[in-house]
């Protein structure tokens, strides 16, 4: 059995196998006390695209969604159990985001991605809307690589940006406005503020995602965990609720992590200027 089957088991069929170079590492304290040498990867995409998601939705697609770490932490670890039995000399483990390496530069190694001009991965089958994870190995296993995608050449997401964090000289995160509703506390610097004003999500956001033609007609993720969205979340059902109840109320949510606050904040910011109901 080859690796190829061995993932196509678990419903993976985007993916590289490429080799660990040093130059992919940006946590080196995350490489101290290894059990066996990294020397190859095997770069998985798991897509978390539901046809069925509201337009209205207060939360972007990838938080109103369970916690993607647990879930495909999950199928690489049964993934690694497979691996193992196929080479039991060798050492297998997988990252879902606490990797010692940059994921996108992994996986543009390979051919599987390209950086789109929001900085966000750009997969030929998935567009945008997936989750990178990886397992890393020291098992004799082939390299392989794809032809990587092409970004868009009329760049609506450079257009559809409300806050102009996309622009031709590049991608400018400070800007952001998933980037600034992640941020944790109760108040939002002046510069923020004045930026989230023009936000239209709660946490996280699709505006350049919805905008980009590579995201659309995509297929549902077989991932039938990520399946179970709830993209919204308003002052009324937080508002009077402590930070722990409201921690466990969201457990398995990413955004839950940053506490109650943050998401109070960002709420009320946009209850200040939007006609939507939150």
């Amino acid at each position: 059995m080859a690796v190829r089957d061995v993932l196509s088991r678990f419903d993976i069929t985007e993916y590289c196998v490429v080799p660990v170079k040093s130059e992919f590492v940006i946590y080196p304290h995350k490489l101290e006390n290894l059990s066996f040498r990294h020397e190859t990867a095997i770069v998985c995409l798991f897509s978390y695209y539901v046809n069925s998601y509201p337009a209205d939705a207060v939360l972007s697609r990838y938080a109103a969604c369970p916690d993607y770490h647990r879930i495909v932490g999950g199928v690489l670890s049964d993934v690694c159990e497979k691996l193992r039995a196929l080479y039991p000399d060798f050492g297998f483990s997988y990252y879902t985001d606490d990797s010692p390496y940059s994921e996108k530069d992994l996986a543009a190694s390979g051919g599987l991605v390209i950086r789109g001009k929001n900085d966000i991965a750009l997969s030929e089958k998935y567009g945008q809307l997936f989750f990178i994870g990886e397992i890393v190995t020291n098992a004799p296993i082939e390299h392989e690589y794809r032809t990587p995608p092409s970004c868009c050449e009329s760049a609506p997401c450079l257009r559809a940006c409300p806050t102009g964090a996309i622009s031709e000289r590049g991608f400018e995160r400070a800007r952001c406005l998933s980037y600034i509703s992640q941020k944790g506390g109760r108040e939002f610097t002046d510069a923020d503020a004045a930026l989230f004003r023009r936000a239209r999500y709660a946490w996280g956001c699709d505006i350049c995602l919805n905008a980009c033609p590579k995201n659309r007609a995509l297929p549902d993720t077989p991932l039938w965990a990520l399946h179970d969205i709830s993209p919204y979340i308003s002052t009324d059902e937080i508002g009077g609720l402590s930070n722990r109840e409201y921690r466990q109320k969201y457990r398995g949510r990413v955004f839950a992590g940053r506490g109650k606050a943050a998401m109070m904040r960002n709420l009320i910011h946009l209850k200040e200027k939007s006609k939507w109901n939150f």
